[in-house]
């Protein structure tokens, strides 16, 4: 029953679908499923754009990114103030207050180091293209 079903289906995309190319070596292609070294099937090339932001959006993303640059860098330095204000009280006989608010530094730091980096480091891990 169920093997019919898929027949059927598979049948029925046949007829929508155009037949497969053929893919060269080495290229950038999924070929048919199985995927290992001995399939023989065809296979289809899947294009590959560069990225490209969509019409109108780039001035609201660049906004959007820069307020949230804003609100990191803002909430960095309340908790930075905050670990000042821990490690001050720590200091008279509250020493574990004064190492809690030491050992927070590092994770404010990174995390507003990696919050106004985020872009160059996606960039440079997913180049723009070369528009070709």
């Amino acid at each position: 029953m169920l093997h019919d079903t898929l027949a059927s289906t598979v049948d029925q995309l046949g007829a929508v679908l155009p037949p497969p190319t053929p893919t060269p070596s080495g290229s950038n292609a999924v070929s048919g499923v199985g995927g290992g070294s001995g399939n023989t099937g065809g296979g289809f090339q899947l294009p590959d754009p560069p990225p490209a932001a969509p019409t109108g959006l780039t001035d609201y993303f660049s906004r959007f990114l820069g307020a949230g640059k804003w609100i990191t860098g803002a909430v960095a330095a309340l908790s930075l103030t905050g670990i000042a204000v821990k490690m001050t009280l720590g200091k008279s006989n509250r020493h574990h207050l004064a190492a809690d608010g030491a050992a927070s530094v590092p994770w404010v730091l990174v995390g507003l180091m990696l919050a106004m980096t985020a872009v160059s480091i996606v960039g440079f891990v997913v180049p723009a293209g070369s528009g070709n």
